[in-house]
């Protein structure tokens, strides 16, 4: 096993657009899935913001790109257990999202 673990980041505006299609790109290796799974109990942690999506926009702009990137993400995970159910087994994905902050 890998001693290191791996955060995906989204920090800009235009990251955080894309982080679902990210992490459904991810998770279309098998390889990267497996190891989802079966190192990780099929958590994919995330960290949503920083310092740079309040540069990238303004605060207010930030809070609701990471508030609907948030939801989209939420909406992924079911789409993810479902689609991957048989390769899962009695486990499921849990995408775990944190706010990561910063100075502007």
């Amino acid at each position: 096993t890998c001693p290191c673990d791996v955060t995906g980041l989204f920090e800009t505006v235009s990251d955080l657009v894309s982080a679902p299609g990210i992490i459904e790109n991810v998770l279309a290796i098998p390889l990267l899935r497996e190891c989802f799974i079966e190192l990780r109990d099929g958590q994919i942690p995330i960290m949503l913001g920083y310092s740079d999506s309040v540069r990238d926009g303004s605060t207010l702009a930030s809070d609701a790109q990471i508030s609907a990137t948030s939801l989209k993400l939420n909406e992924l995970e079911t789409q993810l257990n479902l689609k991957y159910a048989s390769e899962l087994k009695n486990k499921k994905f849990e995408i775990c999202f944190y706010r990561g902050r910063g100075d502007a």
